[in-house]
């Protein structure tokens, strides 16, 4: 999970070519069974691939992973993809409930 943060990181950096190296050990792990489908969204949200981030976190609701409830709160926030009308379209699905207080839209 951790290293999808440094993935988001890197990104964020400016350091794409290392993000993905990054992004690419979070993928194995949730190809190989792993509930890390939010991690990798948040990944993709910082290196800017929107589609990719938006495919993931689809990707989560389907799995109904629990931490899909943290989408649009303050720990993740997802503030790149706020004015995408399939990211509003996600968190309209999300199932009521929170893990942290919303982030203010």
């Amino acid at each position: 999970m951790y290293v999808a943060f440094v993935a988001r990181a890197q990104g964020l950096l400016g350091r794409p070519d290392e993000a993905r190296a990054s992004l690419r050990r979070v993928i194995a792990g949730a190809e190989a069974g792993a509930p890390l489908s939010i991690y990798i969204a948040h990944a993709y949200e910082g290196l800017g691939e929107t589609e990719e981030a938006l495919d993931w976190l689809e990707r989560a609701l389907a799995d109904d992973d629990p931490l899909i409830l943290a989408v649009g709160s303050t720990w993740l926030p997802f503030d790149r993809l706020r004015g995408s009308p399939r990211y509003a379209e996600i968190r309209r699905r999300v199932p009521k409930g929170t893990l942290a207080r919303p982030a203010s839209d």
